[in-house]
């Protein structure tokens, strides 16, 4: 029995089937971004975390100076002490055991490695 109200070419079950390969396609497109998207937040989330675990490592430190944000600082370990000094490792002979990185404060109190 034919649709009396249908008057495409084409039988209605072939343009429903169509209507859904075109759906998927724009559908795969859309999850295919929004997983870029998620990657890219996953990423910088990863970054402030790293971020922080640093500004706490600086907070158990010895330092006497008030830290300039953005300047670069070098974190020294020596037994079981953290020491922060604005002298780099190549800089001089270092009396501390081990060097651990050069950080700077950001404007968020954070402390990145540079």
């Amino acid at each position: 029995m034919k649709n009396v109200v249908w008057r495409g070419n084409k039988e209605i079950s072939v343009v429903k089937k169509e209507s859904l390969v075109v759906m998927e396609h724009h559908v795969n497109q859309q999850i295919e971004v929004l997983k870029e998207q998620a990657t890219v937040l996953i990423k910088q989330s990863e970054k402030i975390k790293e971020r922080v675990e640093i500004a706490y490592l600086v907070a158990s430190a010895d330092y006497g100076f008030e830290p300039v944000l953005l300047k670069h600082y070098y974190l020294y370990k020596n037994k079981d002490k953290l020491i922060l000094t604005l002298i780099g490792p190549q800089e001089w002979d270092s009396p501390y055991e081990e060097y651990v990185a050069t950080v700077r404060k950001l404007g968020d109190s954070t402390w990145e490695t540079c």
